[in-house]
Order: structure tokens, then sequence, then C-alpha cells
């Protein structure tokens, strides 16, 4: 993105929509600050990439059960 990185976008997602599920992709997964928005909850969840696809909807469907969608 050319006028933020990703935590600044879940950032912003977060205040406009609360309940929003934020997912961060990266290439750079082992990132402090990326981790640091997972423990803090500012994302739901980090998908590296790449991914495959099995990985992707393994992620997907254990967001929507935990949070009973």
């Amino acid at each position: 993105m050319p006028h933020m990185n990703g935590i600044e976008f879940a950032s912003r997602a977060r205040s406009l929509c609360p309940t929003m599920a934020r997912v961060i992709v990266t290439a750079h997964d082992e990132v402090r600050e990326v981790r640091e928005a997972l423990a803090s909850g500012l994302v739901d969840g980090i998908i590296a990439k790449p991914w495959k696809r099995e990985e992707l909807l393994k992620g997907v469907v254990g967001y929507l059960e935990r949070h009973g969608i």
C-alpha cells in the first residue's frame, strides 16, 4: 500500500469497525511489529505468504467458528 503499512491499515479499520475481523497477509510473519499486532489484539490473525489454499481456508473457517459465525 503506498500510504500506509498493514498494521496502520488494521488500526484504522479497527477504529471504523471494531467488530470486523482483521487479518494481515504478509511475507514477513516473523517481524516484531506483526507479532505485537497479533498479541495486542489489533489483528485477529496472520497469514504468511506464500500460503497454501488449505491453510487459508482453515484459518478463515477457524475464525468463523471461534466467533460463532
